[in-house]
């Protein structure tokens, strides 16, 4: 089945062929898209119940606490989220702290910082390091950020067969003539904004000299909207922050939709990167400070100002 395939495979790592085959894939599911509904991720209470936090909902201690990490934490302190949480909590103050060597696990264990942001799991190195220290480490998952895949409008696709698009994802179709004879031998590349580097995380490393880069958003849009033949992935919290929007040159398009349409359980799947949040296991007042962020990032006002960032609840509640 083409959605089983997509899904069992957009994991591995492919070459490049594979990769414009998949790109090409998904675009095509295009036809499928009409009249579809979003279907709701998990709710509040679900998010809150797989969370083995601190049992007390006490007031953190007050004082002033370090984060760092990933960039990821910047549309959510744009949007209002750090002067949220110190307007609930008196004399309770948030500071941005640079990681020295950019490792904010290595500062996060040094305890130069109270908590960190990130955009991957917890891996060994990690652990390891934290064990040295006699140190735990816990990760919670906050959000997803949602990939979306934005195409020129010229980009003819119309009367797509189920079978065409079967055999584009089996790498039998590369380009566009193969689909329809009368187009012009042209495939589909990828356009990637240098900063996200999440399509080679997905797709794997062996496809770096076939990605036309872009140094920033505004180039990455217009190299889509002059080349007919290219497509741009990136993420929804960057659509967002650019207040870019469907316009009659493009067409913004989220994965996860193209794959729901076909997929029971939607509210299960997750395509995009996941958001978290590290802390140390310690019982200090930087774990107290920690659990308290993230119990507001999961309230009904957190949850406001994570859809204003572009950011999603995600569904971790799985058995």
């Amino acid at each position: 089945m083409l959605i089983k395939y997509l899904l069992t495979n957009i994991k591995k790592s492919f070459n490049v062929i594979g990769y414009f085959a998949i790109s090409l894939g998904i675009i095509l599911l295009i036809n499928y898209l009409a009249n579809y509904n979003r279907n709701n991720l998990s709710s509040r209470a679900k998010l809150l119940n797989i969370l083995s936090l601190s049992n007390n909902n006490q007031d953190p201690p007050p004082g002033l606490y370090s984060y760092g990490g990933s960039p990821v934490f910047i549309p959510l302190i744009n949007n209002g989220m750090n002067k949220a949480i110190e307007s609930k909590y008196a004399n309770f103050r948030l500071r941005y702290t640079k990681s020295i060597d950019e490792n904010y696990i290595k500062s996060l264990v040094d305890g130069e910082l109270s908590f960190s942001y990130g955009e991957r799991s917890l891996i060994k190195k990690d652990y390891e390091l934290a064990k040295q220290r006699s140190i735990r480490l816990k990760q919670v998952a906050i959000a997803i950020d949602k990939i979306f895949i934005i195409k020129n409008k010229q980009q003819i696709i119309n009367n797509i067969s189920f079978d065409q698009s079967s055999k584009t994802l089996n790498s039998e179709i590369k380009n566009r003539e193969n689909v329809n004879n009368q187009l012009k031998n042209i495939p589909i590349n990828i356009i990637l904004v240098k900063a996200d580097n999440f399509i080679l995380d997905i797709f794997g490393t062996n496809i770096k000299k076939e990605i036309i880069y872009a140094e920033n958003y505004i180039q990455a849009f217009a190299k889509v909207i002059k080349n007919p033949n290219t497509v741009l992935f990136t993420y929804e919290s960057s659509l967002k922050a650019q207040n870019f929007k469907n316009n009659e040159n493009i067409n913004i398009i989220s994965l996860r939709d193209y794959i729901c349409l076909q997929v029971d359980n939607c509210n299960e799947l997750l395509i995009g990167k996941k958001i978290y949040i590290n802390y140390r296991e310690d019982n200090s007042d930087d774990q107290k400070a920690a659990e308290a962020y993230i119990n507001f990032i999961l309230s009904q006002e957190g949850k406001f100002i994570l859809e204003k960032s572009g950011l999603s609840y995600l569904n971790e509640n799985k058995n």
